[in-house]
């Protein structure tokens, strides 16, 4: 089969590998969409922990089961599937503490390598997070369950409610996707603050009454929430800068969520008494449980998710090597990879 595998950082060719075996327990699943995702992008940069060199890169896809072990029950060959990349393992501290997107397995028995021809799926997963794709809805469009259900997850997290104020720091994917979930939360007002004038036009699009561009100051912000700031400040950059500012616009009382990862080892300084006495709530946030996949998957049907707007273009996989350069284009938001 084909496939996109990283030799090393900077190293990302297209070649001829093996398809994947698979286990009685196991599935193969013919990948028709992958997606691009800032995770991957950080690991044909740097390398990452939890993935193998030389190995596939990918984990936002959708396909159709090409084979499946004597022991498989749950789907059957030909299915269209939306499918993520992890599932708890239900047996372990977190799971037990009903944290399952903590759980110690999570990312040691994980299906990656979605820029691919075929991807293997273990048991575990897809029992928990292999799903029918709803009849109409596109495999690009399914490919965005797992970002999406990242992003549900988060919102849950924050808890966004009707009537609330929300800034949304950022531009990217995620970004607009939250954009649509304050939204359907019933946010009364809900802004953006980025630095691409295309992708600040889809978040308008998206429902952000007010975006702000690089040049706008902090002071435009708070003017447009005034009299005290935001209720929520979603930050969706992982910027060191951007947590400092979040806390900085976010009106006392306010929560904020810190969906952006800063990369490990990173300090950020803070004012102490901002949160202290200004009463304040921070929350992390990381993936998603299998409750996330279903209702991301349901949004998705249901057109609640602008999908296209996120989706910028549709290109054949043998292009990736270009999306992953330094010539990369600067304005798209995902990129379909089509094997």
């Amino acid at each position: 089969m084909k496939a996109a595998i990283l030799h090393a950082p900077l190293d990302l060719r297209y070649e001829t590998v093996p398809v994947p075996a698979f286990s009685d327990g196991e599935i193969l699943i013919r990948v028709r969409a992958a997606l691009t995702c800032g995770t991957d992008q950080k690991a044909y940069l740097r390398g990452h922990p939890k993935i193998r060199i030389p190995g596939a890169l990918g984990h936002e896809f959708s396909g159709e089961v090409a084979a499946a072990g004597r022991a498989v029950q749950n789907v059957r060959v030909g299915d269209r599937v939306a499918c993520v990349h992890t599932a708890p393992c239900g047996e372990c501290f977190f799971c037990g503490k009903r944290q399952p997107n903590l759980c110690e397995t999570l990312t040691d028995r994980m299906a990656y390598g979605a820029y691919a021809e075929y991807i293997r799926i273990p048991e575990h997963v897809h029992r928990q997070n292999c799903l029918p794709l709803p009849p109409g809805l596109t495999h690009e469009a399914a490919a965005l369950t797992e970002p999406l259900a990242c992003c549900v997850y988060g919102m849950k997290q924050v808890n966004v409610r009707e009537g609330e104020t929300v800034l949304i720091l950022g531009d990217g994917p995620v970004a607009l996707m939250m954009v649509a979930l304050a939204r359907l939360r019933g946010a009364h007002s809900v802004a953006v603050a980025g630095r691409h004038k295309a992708r600040l036009d889809v978040a308008a699009a998206a429902g952000a009454q007010r975006v702000f561009g690089e040049q706008s100051a902090a002071s435009e912000i708070l003017d447009f929430f005034r009299p005290r700031g935001p209720d929520v400040v979603l930050e969706c950059v992982g910027n060191p800068d951007t947590w400092r500012l979040a806390l900085s616009l976010v009106r006392p009382g306010g929560r904020i969520l810190l969906f952006g990862g800063c990369p490990p080892g990173v300090e950020v300084p803070i004012d102490a008494g901002k949160i202290h006495y200004g009463h304040l709530a921070i929350y992390g946030t990381f993936h998603f449980t299998p409750v996330e996949v279903r209702e991301a998957l349901n949004l998705l049907e249901s057109g609640s998710i602008p999908v296209y707007p996120l989706i910028t273009a549709r290109v054949p996989l043998s292009d990736i090597p270009r999306y992953f350069s330094a010539d990369a284009p600067k304005d798209y938001l995902k990129v379909a990879f089509i094997p």
